[in-house]
């Protein structure tokens, strides 16, 4: 007779999917290092949880599963993007409300000037906007991806991880849809050189 409980489906499952964990740690962790920029202040720590959470649910009871490196390298990358998503998304919700007046901090900002919101200033803000975003539209699919990440602070680093190309293709796209973006704003009267 042995002391030892007898061994329940859950069980066995449970113990699989540890040694699942286990085994694909290291290439986990490298995946969400590689992948998490550090300059958005995200936990490396926080997205590699997040990414085994998510291989704990792809896996499931499946005791017979065996994940290829590819997969779980897909699933760090993919968690490491939805933590800079959230980030940037919580970046531009601050940016479009105003702070609580109980709080302080670098975001306040004095009421805009009655020059800032004379009618025809924002009348002309508003058609330069229209003008920027019609260009950006002619772009081609691939550089106007590129550009508006480019233009939303990504780095060519992010971009790349964002939309699955390597470094130098996404340099590339970026260059050149900014060269053609110039461009086409040129031709719409708008001539504007970085200082």
């Amino acid at each position: 007779m042995s002391g030892d409980p007898p061994r329940t489906p859950e069980g066995v499952a449970a113990e699989r999917v540890a040694e699942l964990l286990a085994k694909h740690e290291r290439l986990l962790r490298a995946a969400v290092a590689r992948a998490c920029p550090r300059h958005l202040g995200i936990d490396a720590e926080d997205v590699a949880q997040e990414a085994r959470l998510r291989l704990l649910r792809a896996l499931g009871a499946a005791t017979d599963f065996d994940p290829p490196a590819s997969y779980v390298y897909r699933v760090a990358t993919s968690a490491a993007i939805d933590a800079m998503r959230r980030v940037v998304a919580r970046r531009e919700e601050s940016f479009a409300s105003p702070m609580d007046p109980d709080q302080e901090g670098p975001r306040d900002r004095e009421p805009a000037s009655p020059v800032e919101q004379a009618p025809d200033r924002l009348a002309r803000q508003r058609m330069l906007l229209a003008k920027v975003q019609a260009a950006l539209g002619r772009l081609a699919a691939n550089r106007r991806r590129a550009v508006v990440l480019h233009l939303r602070g990504f780095t060519p680093a992010e971009t790349a991880v964002l939309l699955g190309w390597g470094e130098e293709k996404t340099r590339s796209l970026i260059y050149r849809g900014l060269r053609d973006l110039r461009e086409l704003l040129r031709k719409e009267g708008i001539d504007y050189e970085a200082p």
